[in-house]
């Protein structure tokens, strides 16, 4: 047995925008909000010709931001549980199992992908043009279901590759996080402003010394950046000079038990400053929808 068994489009209609939502945001230094008025996303057709563009290219992981529960025979859920890495199941509910667009489109073959995912399009039952469910300063819940165990997805804003660093650790959770590799971090003449693209710790920020070593530092390796691409080095190979504190953005979303399970480990006292500022403000909005 195989997900695809018991998987259908119409188990991800009115998904599909948050796959694209997960996809763009790699590949653009566009905020949320000029992101959901991107065609892209707001758009059927395109949504389909992005979509099994990616499929093209074997880029599934943003498809796990698509995610439903079934109710099978226990036998069923255990065995596909046990199977497939990322699914959901609870020994409460033995009969249900949590799975992502992302396990049944990789269980097909490119033909049977390319109907599913215009079927799924067609099936689309709201607008395309998707609206935000809350937000908490950079923190956005673009979208929740609590259907079973439940399933969320948020969007942060920027926030720093120091932090993104710990959060993938949570290797249950979903992410698709800005590239270095395809977005120019920094414009390729010197003289031009280049404010605000750093996280700054408080206890830097606070101390006049300490921050202009710090700024010093960051303004040295970002001229050596541009310095690299300007001699025709790969974007991709110059980024290895470039500072962790860099802000970003990324998409993260889980079933919200490993959510939960992220959220009670990050909001501690011990936990570093800036991730557990990210959990706290996460948990506020689970809590209020």
């Amino acid at each position: 047995m195989r997900i695809k068994d018991i998987a259908s489009p119409e188990d991800f209609a009115n998904m599909a925008w948050l796959c694209a939502l997960g996809a763009r945001v790699c590949y653009t230094k566009k905020t949320l909000e000029e992101l959901l008025q991107e065609s892209k996303i707001t758009n059927k057709q395109e949504t389909k010709e992005f979509l099994l563009r990616l499929c093209s290219y074997k880029h599934f992981s943003v498809f796990s931001h698509a995610f439903t529960y079934k109710k099978l025979e226990k036998e069923k859920a255990i065995y596909l549980a046990a199977k497939y890495f990322k699914t959901y199941w609870n020994e409460e509910t033995p009969d249900i199992i949590g799975f992502s667009l992302r396990h049944y489109l990789e269980d097909l073959t490119e033909e049977e992908r390319d109907k599913a995912i215009e079927e799924i399009l067609t099936l689309n039952k709201d607008s395309m043009i998707p609206n935000i469910v809350d937000s908490n300063d950079n923190v956005t819940l673009v979208y929740i279901s609590r259907e079973y165990y439940g399933y969320a997805v948020f969007y942060l804003e920027n926030i720093s590759r120091v932090m993104t660093h710990q959060l993938v650790r949570h290797t249950f959770l979903n992410f698709s996080q800005r590239s270095q590799r395809y977005v120019l971090q920094f414009p390729k003449k010197k003289d031009v402003p280049r404010q605000d693209m750093m996280i700054i710790p408080p206890t830097i920020k606070n101390n006049q010394q300490a921050l202009d070593i710090f700024l010093k530092a960051t303004k040295q390796s970002e001229e050596t950046y541009i310095d690299l691409v300007n001699m025709g080095i790969p974007a991709e190979d110059a980024r290895f000079i470039l500072p962790h504190g860099q802000k970003t953005n990324i998409v993260v979303s889980g079933p919200i038990p490993h959510l939960m399970d992220f959220i009670s480990k990050r909001i501690e006292k011990g936990a570093q400053w800036e991730i557990r500022d990210t959990a706290i403000k996460m948990k506020e909005l689970l809590d209020r929808n």
